[in-house]
């Protein structure tokens, strides 16, 4: 079986969120919960913000949780000085490596390979563990990145991450790089940092492990710029159904991760929300309830209960239900519909339905029995 190695970067980019801001509490709090589900290492902050910031990342460090605490720096002497002082002892360098980002912050590719000359060969005085990252390489030439990793594994890095950073790769494209990139470095540990601009962070993450990846960025609920990360929980799931690869995640603690992290965020899950949305394992059709009814696994892809949910079986009185549906909600209540009177009550449910533009409460499903008995 395949250890993949997952990077959770809620603390870090997932706070780069627009009016995303969590307290040094908060912080510790979402960070303890990381660990309790078995996340292996986290990239908790950038001690080159400012003295409030390494403050409340030198306060993590010293509070001897179970995993790998990473510090994220530019590629900069000041930075890896600030999260040596922090406490840290693994740190990740992102370099620009598109022609877009080194034009834009005025530098050229032979600069990217110098400073990587000039600051690797230091940082083993002190690091444990070093990242280096190609920034946008989802928007530069495969030869860059194979010629990158290769200068980064010459000069002493542990990991090699390439960051989609604006989330414009799909699964081919990332199949084609990881490939190319990994049959260049096979002895490195290789990670990947995917965005979702497009809606393909999770796709794009899981083709990569297939394809030769080890290490793997995501943040709770996918939190992060723009249109966020590669979500945790979307991630650990969709590798549930390979069964050749073990993330080491405790699933059942998920849920309330992702709960707690939406509250610390002030970032609602949505409804829909793979995994964690409150609509999710909630089902109106009369197709599907029927099915459902004799065996959940016939429109649900894995039990509530393995990411820490309620596993009883959620149904909703509305315009799509069905016979099944009505005799099952009303025995919930205690009561058994006589067979003459359940299509009569279903028919009172859904004109309810169309005139309200939603789904039935329980209290509004008998409300409209209780109508139907005084006619």
């Amino acid at each position: 079986m395949l250890k993949v190695h997952l990077v959770d970067t809620t603390l870090r980019d997932g706070e780069q969120a627009p009016g995303v801001v969590f307290t040094p509490l908060q912080r510790l709090e979402l960070a303890r919960r990381l660990a309790v589900c078995g996340v292996a290492e986290i990239e908790s902050g950038t001690p080159a913000m400012g003295v409030a910031e390494q403050a409340a990342l030198r306060e993590l460090n010293l509070a001897g949780l179970p995993v790998r605490l990473t510090a994220w720096c530019r590629a900069t002497k000041d930075d890896l000085d600030a999260a040596r002082v922090c406490g840290y002892r693994s740190v990740h360098i992102s370099l620009p490596a598109s022609p877009i980002l080194l034009d834009a912050m005025g530098r050229d590719e032979e600069w990217v390979f110098q400073t990587l000359e000039e600051l690797l060969p230091e940082l083993g005085n002190w690091a444990d563990f070093i990242s280096v990252g190609a920034q946008d390489a989802s928007r530069t030439n495969t030869s860059m990145l194979i010629r990158f990793a290769q200068k980064a594994q010459q000069l002493g890095a542990d990991r090699i991450r390439l960051a989609d950073s604006v989330g414009c790769w799909n699964p081919e494209t990332v199949a084609k790089v990881v490939r190319s990139v990994r049959t260049a470095v096979p002895d490195i540990r290789l990670g990947v940092h995917m965005h979702n601009d497009l809606g393909m962070a999770t796709a794009n993450s899981i083709t990569a492990v297939q394809n030769g990846a080890t290490d793997v960025d995501v943040t709770v609920n996918g939190l992060g710029e723009r249109a966020g990360n590669a979500p945790l929980e979307q991630v650990v799931m969709a590798l549930r159904t390979l069964p050749e690869f073990d993330h080491g995640i405790r699933t059942e603690s998920l849920y309330s991760l992702c709960k707690a992290t939406a509250c610390c965020s002030g970032r609602d899950i949505p409804l829909a929300q793979p995994i964690t949305g409150d609509e999710v394992f909630r089902h109106e059709s009369g197709i599907h309830v029927r099915a459902l009814l004799k065996d959940r696994r016939s429109y649900e892809p894995f039990d509530a209960s393995a990411v820490g949910r309620s596993s009883q079986l959620d149904i909703q009185a509305g315009k799509h239900s069905g016979r099944a549906a009505i005799e099952h909600l009303f025995r919930e209540q205690g009561m058994e519909l006589p067979q003459e009177d359940v299509g009569g009550m279903l028919e009172q449910v859904r004109a309810q339905s169309e005139k309200l533009g939603r789904g039935l409460s329980r209290a509004e499903l008998l409300a409209v029995f209780v109508e139907g008995q005084s006619k």
